[in-house]
């Protein structure tokens, strides 16, 4: 009795990951039918190209069960027409600012799209956490030993770059734009960035599939779950 009940379960397990998968490559398929819109700049679309390149189904099962065995996938906005259209109802809600910075690199995308609607300027902030040197000394001494989370954490060093000159923020409004968000540090890490170059005003906006707590982001267009967006999974 116990042994059916077992292969029971297994059948059910392997039926539930069968239809997970075929779930997956029919969001992926949808994805990639359109092709990334030709006023969006050459930055955005190689940054589009290089997610989708190194994206695919097992890839993406294995970071949902990593987060957490998120099962429960959203549609969402796989084709770039219903994702803009998402992003042109949220610009009458957002304050006009002087910049719309967005954060490396999905936040850059929101970014663009957003300035093209308000005809403001987009900006490029890249944001690196580790030492590449560091980390790689560091995993060469530990040899094949696993390094963790909480090893790296040794190593962070948030380095903050912006693609114009960093007086150009002098004075002026800024719009802080991302498209993921986990504890809220690089946010608030690149919001001090910001003020510390002598902004006069710095509003943030998430467009996430989770929010760390209610005074992450001053604007927020949150969803839950994982979905699918047009370069890729937001899980």
């Amino acid at each position: 009795m116990l042994y059916l009940l077992c292969l029971g379960l297994l059948l059910f397990l392997a039926q539930y990951c069968v239809s997970g998968v075929r779930n997956l490559k029919s969001l992926l398929r949808e994805m990639e039918q359109e092709e990334t819109p030709v006023w969006l700049s050459q930055d955005v679309h190689n940054i589009v190209a290089r997610k989708r390149k190194k994206q695919g189904v097992w890839e993406y099962s294995l970071t949902m069960f990593t987060k957490g065995f998120r099962t429960n996938v959203e549609a969402g906005y796989p084709r770039w027409t219903s994702f803009i259209r998402c992003l042109r109802k949220e610009v009458a809600r957002l304050p006009k600012t002087d910049y719309i910075v967005g954060i490396t690199s999905g936040g850059y995308i929101i970014a663009e799209i957003l300035a093209h609607f308000r005809k403001e300027t987009a900006v490029k902030l890249t944001y690196s956490q580790y030492n590449s040197e560091d980390i790689g000394d560091f995993c060469w001494r530990r040899g094949c030993q696993l390094v963790s989370r909480l090893d790296l954490m040794k190593f962070e060093t948030p380095k903050v770059q912006l693609n114009i000159p960093e007086d150009a923020i002098w004075d002026k409004t800024c719009l802080l734009v991302d498209d993921s968000s986990g504890s809220g540090g690089t946010m608030r890490t690149c919001a001090k960035y910001l003020r510390d170059l002598g902004a006069k005003r710095v509003i943030t906006y998430l467009f996430t599939n989770s929010m760390p707590d209610r005074y992450a982001s001053d604007f927020c267009y949150t969803h839950n779950h994982c979905m699918v967006l047009p370069w890729g999974f937001d899980v």
